[in-house]
């Protein structure tokens, strides 16, 4: 792993555990003294920051945590479950039985919550719509999650997508979406 590699990693890990503060400004000369690396490292971390819709670069002010308001966040979770319903609806017409197991299968990612959520829009065989699935997850994430409740609902989810009940597993896929 090089060096802008371990910062973004490790902001971005501060960012999603609610380390950073989000009226705090993140400043390019503070940061390189943090990390003990140059400012283009932190840089072009900041930057791949940005582009995941984690942080908003503001012109000689320096860096904030992309906070969404209350409407926004609504519009988001609207979106989502519009997009999600497509992923749950294409996944019973084309995804075979061992795909669907897969969903469960344990990641090593900070987030298994969005990988769930990205598998299932992979279910589509549909490109364009797992990269909107995606972006709407970054955009759209919580910061923390009561994983005990989320891994109910999506083993609920596999399961009535195993049974090929797509009610059920719209339910399910709402109240999963609800805990955000």
């Amino acid at each position: 792993m090089n060096l802008y590699e371990n910062v973004y990693n490790t902001l971005r890990d501060d960012i999603q555990n609610g380390l950073i503060p989000s009226y705090s400004t993140l400043n390019e000369t503070q940061l390189a003294e943090r990390f003990n690396v140059s400012k283009i490292t932190i840089k072009t971390a900041l930057k791949k920051l940005c582009d995941e819709y984690y942080l908003k670069s503001h012109a000689r002010k320096g860096y904030k945590l992309n906070t969404i308001n209350h409407e926004e966040f609504a519009q988001l979770k609207e979106l989502r479950m519009y997009y999600e319903r497509f992923s749950i609806m294409q996944a019973i017409i084309r995804a075979s039985d061992d795909e669907i197991k897969l969903l469960l299968e344990p990641m090593d990612n900070i987030n298994p919550n969005a990988d769930f959520h990205l598998r299932l829009a992979g279910l589509t065989k549909n490109k364009y719509h797992q990269e909107m699935v995606e972006k709407l997850l970054k955009i759209h994430y919580p910061m923390s999650l009561p994983k005990e409740k989320v891994a109910i609902n999506h083993g609920n989810i596999v399961e009535e997508l195993l049974k090929r009940n797509l009610s059920s597993a719209l339910l399910y896929l709402e109240m999963d979406i609800a805990l955000f």
